[in-house]
């Protein structure tokens, strides 16, 4: 037929970020779908673990908050089809992760109050995912903030 379109639409996913981090599980979902001829169909589908936690027909313009059952790894798709019947399918991943990490101090030396500037200070952290960094606060001040698992102070 001429003129046909053999274009499939443009997905382009604006939040969550691709290989994003939120410590929240309501997380929004935005994305648009345009093309020259006219979108048809559109859905979009957010798995954990290969289950389906999400799938729903919308628009081609979607800017709405969900709410994720718990932390883990998600993935959304977004599939488009034009009215020629030309398809498009985009994904990303992310990360919710709302377990808050834990520190355990070690050791302290001095262990009693000193007038030294200098202070030994031993710990250790886990996380579910990974631990960023730590930062280390005395009387309420941030007075330092290292990747490694003990320093001097």
């Amino acid at each position: 037929m001429p003129g046909e379109d053999i274009k499939p639409p443009v997905i382009e996913i604006y939040e969550p970020v691709n290989g994003g981090y939120y410590n929240t599980s309501s997380i929004e979902i935005e994305y648009r779908v345009v093309d020259g001829t006219g979108v048809d169909r559109v859905y979009y589908k957010i798995t954990c673990n290969g289950e389906t936690i999400i799938e729903n027909g919308t628009g081609s313009y979607v800017d709405i908050i969900v709410d994720l059952p718990y932390y883990s790894n998600y993935i959304l798709v977004v599939d488009a089809t034009d009215i020629y019947g030309n398809n498009a399918s985009l994904s990303i991943w992310f990360i919710v992760d709302t377990i808050e990490p834990t520190i355990d101090i070690t050791y302290v030396y001095p262990s009693t109050t000193t007038s030294t500037d200098k202070v030994l200070v031993l710990w250790s952290g886990s996380d579910n995912y990974f631990m960023r960094k730590y930062s280390i606060y005395v009387d309420g001040e941030l007075v330092l903030e290292r990747l490694q698992k003990s320093m001097y102070y």
